[in-house]
């Protein structure tokens, strides 16, 4: 909320562009996912740091199903727009770009 109403500035994200021609849930994702890093590395001791994307609150910050979700992040890893990143836990870690552990959630 601090960042959509101008108290935090958000973060400079290096997000590739979501390719036109994307269906409504692709592109909602995509602008989700950027929102998230930015309002992430909006703080210092976050910024550049991957960050995890579980399918349920990802679903809930984006407005999308757990599917489209899902859909999506295959989509968006597939395109090289995000890449996974390392792991914390179980949870997968997520960062912008290809990256060099491209790969997706079959």
């Amino acid at each position: 909320m601090l960042v959509e109403a101008g108290v935090v500035a958000a973060a400079k994200v290096d997000l590739p562009l979501c390719p036109s021609g994307v269906w409504p849930a692709v592109r909602k994702y995509y602008a989700g996912v950027k929102l998230l890093f930015q309002v992430r590395w909006a703080y210092r001791e976050h910024y550049g740091n991957p960050v995890a994307m579980g399918r349920g609150f990802m679903s809930a910050w984006c407005g999308l199903s757990e599917q489209q979700t899902r859909d999506a992040i295959i989509y968006l890893l597939n395109a090289g727009i995000i890449h996974t990143a390392g792991k914390y836990g179980r949870a997968r870690l997520f960062a912008p770009g290809s990256g060099d552990n491209h790969d997706n959630m079959k």
